[in-house]
């Protein structure tokens, strides 16, 4: 089974365009660190990913205080460029041998730096399709929702998956 530790914006991205529920039938172990689920500022929101959490679809960290300081020498290393659930969301992959789900570059900058395998938004579309979760007409409505909602999108890879989904 495939272990992920999600960053907010992939989740937030999913919410976005209804498709977390999906995304919680994938066959991954799911991982957040609490500091990343601070991140939300919708009670909505929140209470979904704790519903995840309580079906144990989704395992959610917290740190002692040992972790923390690691945590901390994370931020410290890359300085303002990592906030502190970024730098947790590296150490629990670490920890974890996890593929970190992320659209933001800092972090990914970061994490492949400590020889972490990182992906996107597009990466998670391509894993519901492949798992059948998701049909390409659907995905296609789907990611050209969330390129007007998230313009941090690489539009050419979005331009390529539309093109070959619409082709299918």
């Amino acid at each position: 089974m495939k272990v992920v530790v999600n960053d907010a914006n992939i989740l937030i991205d999913l919410i976005d365009v209804g498709l977390l529920e999906l995304f919680f039938q994938l066959e991954f172990e799911m991982n957040i660190a609490d500091s990343v689920v601070n991140e939300f500022e919708n009670e909505n929101d929140i209470k979904r990913l704790n519903m995840f959490t309580k079906k144990g679809k989704l395992k959610q960290h917290s740190f002692e205080s040992d972790a923390i300081a690691e945590i901390i020498g994370y931020r410290n290393r890359y300085s303002s460029r990592l906030s502190f659930p970024d730098s947790s969301c590296i150490y629990l992959a670490r920890n974890l041998s996890a593929t970190l789900l992320t659209g933001d570059r800092p972090l990914t900058n970061a994490a492949r730096e400590n020889d972490i395998t990182v992906h996107g938004t597009l990466w998670v579309f391509d894993q519901l399709i492949n798992a059948g979760l998701m049909n390409h007409k659907t995905a296609c409505i789907k990611l050209v929702e969330l390129m007007s909602i998230n313009r941090r999108l690489p539009v050419s890879e979005c331009k390529k998956r539309l093109s070959r989904w619409n082709k299918s």
